[in-house]
């Protein structure tokens, strides 16, 4: 069991996939049943996509899961008895975890809707038992992410619903992303932030990436729920610029832990992997950080994303994302001194995980970047790709952002196309950094760009999934549409 659920942190450590989940389920059964029925979801899933499983075999499995499934519900409504009625710290702990796992189990079924239910169950509880700790314990436990002295298994709980959240907030579901990941102090702050010249490990950084992150998704909601009042718009630019030093900060500290890195050591390498990987987040949220504080209902809302810095910025997600393969590849090397089968049996689990990947920096670059030949790419990297990450489904990511680019574009760039500039088909299959030519194509005209992009995913493998969205209308006034796929 330990084996299938350190699968789902892919690439990375994970103090709640690989210790946590698998410590409780050996002293609880509600955990145990979990990971039972998600093992045997995971093997399902393997064997679907190899086609080395019949028909039969796949209703047996889902009959064993939901057996499995069932009986950790029936396990669990004592400890929900306990945390009603005796406020029990453990019996909440149990909860959580179980519903992250359940969240996981979800969505590996392709039933996501219903595994965004169990995150948001999760997150509810989650904030409500850190604001009962920062009442009993006042600022010594304000936030486990502003480095509280807290139990491992608390941090690790906290971690796993934090990456959870950043995952889900491009999806039109109501996850309170803020209120897991920073308390409302540390949301507006203006004072430098404690970050090292030097990461001490992969997941010290990740940590304070995600922290910075949930900072950057406070202060977008707080721009949205101000009043006309000078001095409030003049803290959240405070806030703003204080996000996009410290985002610069962890850079420096992120090339300084890199340096140590010794190109031949697998375990260096493994590092490498995933700084790669949380780079390609640290340039999203730096364009997110830069445009958060925009209008968005004014006309020219989407064309802050055209500027230079940020259109080198969806480059080098896209080069990022190039360079995944060639280290996984260093990876799984057989010269390497390392567990082969241990590092088998991860890349094998990477056709689902729980945790960051390329998936969702593609889609921001391919809706956000309106440079022809970037998001193509982008699309590229989204159809050429093999997993699933958390509630993101790459196959479906991939229509979807298609779709985008055939309702922005529409016959915009008809006459390029007729010149023989590939740069504006489908047909892009290469990941080279843009030519001079291809930064000079015309973008398209303000009225043709959608914003709020969102995917409602369905709640069930045969389900359509829904585009939504929002364009301008024919008086200027933004319109809400959808498509289904």
């Amino acid at each position: 069991m330990q084996k299938n659920t350190t699968r789902l942190s892919g690439l990375f450590t994970s103090a709640f996939w690989d210790d946590l989940v698998f410590q409780a389920s050996v002293q609880e059964p509600a955990v145990r049943h979990a990971v039972i029925a998600l093992s045997f979801a995971q093997r399902a899933d393997v064997m679907h996509r190899r086609n080395s499983s019949s028909g039969r075999d796949e209703r047996d499995a889902e009959h064993f899961t939901l057996q499995q499934y069932n009986k950790a519900i029936g396990y669990l409504r004592d400890h929900h008895h306990q945390q009603n009625n005796a406020q029990s710290t453990e019996s909440t702990r149990i909860v959580l975890i179980t519903c992250m796992i359940f969240t996981a189990l979800e969505f590996l079924r392709g039933r996501y809707r219903t595994g965004f239910l169990h995150l948001q169950s999760g997150i509810k509880l989650l904030s409500e038992n850190e604001r009962q700790r920062h009442h009993q314990h006042g600022e010594q436990v304000s936030s486990i992410l502003l480095g509280s002295k807290d139990e491992a298994a608390q941090i690790a709980l906290v971690d796993a619903f934090t990456r959870m959240s950043v995952h889900c907030s491009f999806y039109d579901e109501q996850i309170v992303h803020q209120k897991v990941l920073v308390s409302v102090r540390e949301g507006n702050r203006t004072d430098p932030c404690a970050l090292p010249t030097s990461f001490a490990s992969v997941t010290e950084a990740r940590r304070v990436l995600d922290r910075i992150y949930g900072r950057i998704q406070y202060l977008k909601q707080s721009y949205h729920q101000q009043d006309s009042d000078s001095r409030e718009e003049s803290q959240l630019h405070r806030t703003q610029n204080q996000i996009l030093i410290d985002l610069s900060k962890w850079e420096a500290a992120r090339d300084a832990f890199v340096r140590r890195l010794t190109p031949t050591t697998h375990a260096h390498i493994r590092d490498r992997l995933c700084f790669e990987i949380m780079s390609l987040y640290h340039s999203m949220a730096t364009i997110t950080a830069s445009v958060c504080l925009e209008d968005d209902d004014s006309e020219s809302s989407e064309m802050f994303y055209d500027s230079d810095a940020h259109t080198r910025s969806f480059a080098r997600i896209l080069a990022g994302c190039g360079e995944l393969p060639r280290q996984l590849q260093l990876l799984t090397a057989p010269s390497l001194n390392h567990d082969k089968e241990k590092e088998k049996h991860k890349c094998e689990g990477m056709g689902f995980s729980m945790e960051m990947g390329f998936i969702l920096p593609a889609f921001y670059t391919a809706v956000k970047c309106r440079v022809p030949r970037l998001r193509r790419q982008a699309l590229y990297v989204l159809r050429a790709g093999l997993n699933r990450e958390a509630g993101w489904d790459r196959k479906v990511v991939a229509d979807i952002v298609a779709e985008v680019i055939r309702i922005e574009e529409g016959d915009f760039y008809s006459s390029l196309l007729s010149s023989g500039y590939r740069g504006v088909t489908e047909e892009v299959q290469d990941l080279d950094p843009p030519t001079q030519d291809d930064l000079q194509v015309p973008r398209i005209d303000t009225w043709r760009r959608l914003r709020d992009v969102r995917i409602v995913l369905p709640d069930d493998e045969k389900g359509r999934s829904t585009l939504w969205f929002k364009r301008r209308g024919d008086g200027g006034q933004w319109i809400e549409c959808s498509r289904e796929f």
